[in-house]
């Protein structure tokens, strides 16, 4: 077992206010402009572009149609049952669906990914390297473009964190 240095209460708090600050900031620049397109630069193709509303429209033909599948359309199940739409019926019930409320959709993912990612350094290496992680993460531009699209990456990365975090902690403890 690893034995941690005895930390003050004042310290800790420290830390603790640090990791919310870097948290907060973290999701405050992925909030700002959120209906913003992605520079054309991030990827010569066209997913960035097209994807997303693919990834939601069974959900928005729920939230505007009160039918998933409308057309009966048997082509693209994957993308009718993902974790994405699933979160997307979620958001699309408070907001109205659009770019904004699809990006949303996206934030919800790769916000709680760093989440747990952050919590996973901290528990298993240290303070330090969580804090780091949130520096590097919040710099990142791929992921404040990619983490603004709801692809089915996004989804797929916090359900790995999600299940990998729980033995992540309990082997760093």
């Amino acid at each position: 077992k690893r034995t941690a240095m005895a930390m003050s209460p004042i310290d800790d708090r420290i830390w603790r206010i640090v990791g919310i600050v870097l948290l907060a900031g973290i999701l405050s620049l992925r909030l700002v402009h959120i209906s913003a397109d992605p520079p054309f630069t991030l990827d010569p193709g066209q997913a960035p572009y097209t994807d997303p509303g693919a990834y939601t429209s069974y959900a928005r033909n729920q939230a505007l149609l009160g039918d998933s599948n409308p057309y009966h359309d048997s082509r693209f199940p994957l993308f009718e049952h993902s974790a994405i739409s699933s979160v997307a019926q979620g958001v699309f019930a408070f907001l109205t669906p659009s770019p904004s409320s699809n990006a949303v959709v996206a934030l919800v993912f790769s916000f709680f990914t760093i989440l747990l990612v952050y919590l996973a350094l901290i528990h298993s290496v240290g303070r330090t390297a969580g804090v780091f992680f949130l520096i590097l993460i919040a710099l990142n531009e791929n992921q404040f473009f990619f983490g603004r699209l709801p692809f089915l990456e996004n989804a797929m990365a916090f359900l790995t964190i999600a299940f990998c975090y729980s033995p992540l902690v309990e082997c760093a403890s």
